[in-house]
């Protein structure tokens, strides 16, 4: 079997195996970080219609930065490689997330991001083609729509 067919399967096998390829030179090992159906905060997501589109973008925010209230209508997950970033919701729901973590980030609800430390994150989003990956408070209402209604119990 050739070195890229190994890669290939080792694609479609499951968390932290090895698999040698051709005489052994070659190792390839895979971790899932995370996998799962429900949010960091238990809440469900659901793709959205149309042309499935993938972005892969890295996030830089500088120490003690408070990202705007904003919302992901489309799921998506991400890595902290930097730093550590404190995420909350309106209602005053939060988790930390530390260097090396992964999360599936809450998708249509209101949230924001504070750092600590600098901090860089790589972000898988999975939406579909014309969607935003992001919709802040002072979006235009058909944006706004996108999300969910901003809580009435927000603090």
């Amino acid at each position: 079997m050739n070195y890229m067919m190994t890669i290939l399967l080792a694609a479609g096998m499951g968390a932290a195996q090895t698999i040698s390829a051709d005489s052994g030179e070659h190792a390839i090992s895979q971790e899932t970080l995370i996998q799962g159906m429900q949010s960091w905060d238990g809440s469900t997501f659901a793709y959205p219609g149309g042309q499935a589109e993938l972005a892969v973008v890295r996030i830089k925010v500088s120490d003690g930065t408070r990202l705007p209230w904003h919302c992901h209508p489309s799921p998506l997950a991400g890595v902290l490689t930097q730093g550590e970033l404190e995420v909350s919701k309106p209602n005053g729901e939060r988790m930390v997330l530390q260097r090396g973590e992964a999360l599936i980030e809450v998708s249509k609800l209101w949230h924001r991001g504070e750092a600590r430390g600098d901090v860089e994150i790589l972000v898988v989003y999975a939406g579909s083609a014309g969607l935003p990956l992001s919709v802040g408070q002072e979006a235009e209402p058909e944006q706004l729509a996108l999300c969910e209604p901003w809580p009435d119990s927000a603090q």
